[in-house]
C-alpha cells in the first residue's frame, strides 16, 4: 500500500493483521514534516512505478494524473485497476 501522506500512527486491525502476516507493505516516501502537494505526488507515484511490477490501482480519476502516469507506461509495468471507470 502506497500512501498518498505522510505515515498513520494507528491502523484498524485488519491493516494490523495483513502486516503481522507479511501480507502487506506499507510505504510511504514522506516525513511526516513534508506536505504533500502535486509535485510531491507525482515524485512519490514516479518512484514507486520504478520499482513495481504491478500496480493496483484502487482510486484513480480518468485522464488524472495518477491515470495519465500509469497509461503512459503500461509497457513498462501491468497496471489492474480496481473501479470500472479505468478500464478503457
Amino acid at each position: 500500500m502506497v500512501l498518498a501522506r505522510k505515515m498513520k500512527t494507528r491502523w484498524n486491525t485488519e491493516i494490523k493483521n495483513a502486516l503481522a502476516e507479511n501480507r502487506l507493505l506499507i510505504i510511504s516516501p514522506f516525513t511526516k514534516e513534508k506536505r504533500v502537494v502535486r509535485k510531491t505526488a507525482k515524485i512519490r507515484n514516479e518512484y514507486i512505478l520504478k520499482i513495481s511490477d504491478k500496480i493496483v490501482a484502487a482510486n484513480t480519476t480518468p485522464g488524472g494524473q495518477l491515470d495519465t502516469l500509469l497509461k503512459k507506461n503500461q509497457n513498462i509495468v501491468k497496471t489492474v485497476y480496481l473501479t470500472e471507470k479505468n478500464n478503457v
